[in-house]
């Protein structure tokens, strides 16, 4: 009988070694969110971008949750590498926790901020 093989063999060989010539993955460090701008007042239905930094860490090897606070979910893949701002826009007023989880296979690390939405005042 033949087992469906992948293709890909487990085991490392120990002769082979010299081949991973990579440096070790390293955790990611110092992840950081905050908003483009330095808005501090943010409206209902206008954009918002938030912008991704980490200070060490493999980027390419790194996956990003983001959570927006507002139901808005997401998973980004070279994320800081790019440096491209995550645009979103909050539809009613409140205070959301902004929270970003970088992970790879050596670590991770997590970044929250809370964002003030406030429009104009009905009532």
């Amino acid at each position: 009988g033949s087992s469906g093989s992948s293709g890909c063999e487990g085991g490392v060989d120990m002769q082979q070694s010299q081949v991973q010539l990579q440096c070790p993955l390293t955790p990611p460090r110092g992840l950081q969110v905050s908003i483009q701008g330095e808005a501090v007042a943010v409206r209902p239905g206008e954009d918002v971008l938030f912008v991704v930094r980490q200070e060490q860490g493999d980027v390419l090897t790194t996956k990003y949750q983001v959570d927006l606070g507002d139901g808005f979910k997401a998973m980004y893949v070279n994320l800081t590498l790019t440096g491209e701002p995550i645009r979103h826009r909050y539809e009613s007023p409140g205070i959301y926790r902004v929270s970003v989880r970088a992970e790879n296979t050596a670590g991770h690390d997590e970044a929250v901020l809370f964002v003030q939405v406030s429009g104009p005042s009905s009532g």
